[in-house]
């Protein structure tokens, strides 16, 4: 289900073949309170998102990291040594 919503919105893509996310999510529940709980596997390849800001007619291509419980959106040199570092 999260997976065909995020495939949905986000239109991810890989070399225009669309990427197989590896997510599982589960409900938990802890000191009465009830978690949703989503879990992503790291990508054996770089994956960009297509981007199309308001206002602007052209789509860009951007390079996201989880940091913790954030996203950073990395520049292009940033990303240059993010994927050599992580990929190769």
């Amino acid at each position: 289900m999260i997976t065909n919503l995020l495939m949905l919105i986000l239109g991810l893509a890989v070399r225009g073949i669309a990427v197989w996310l590896r997510i599982a999510d589960s409900l938990e529940e802890n000191d009465g309170r009830l978690y949703w709980v989503v879990a992503v596997e790291p990508s054996p390849e770089p994956a960009f998102v297509r981007w199309k800001p308001s206002g602007e007619s052209k789509e860009q291509k951007r390079f996201c990291i989880r940091e913790g419980p954030q996203t950073t959106d990395l520049d292009n040199e940033s990303t240059w040594h993010y994927i050599r570092n992580r990929w190769g």
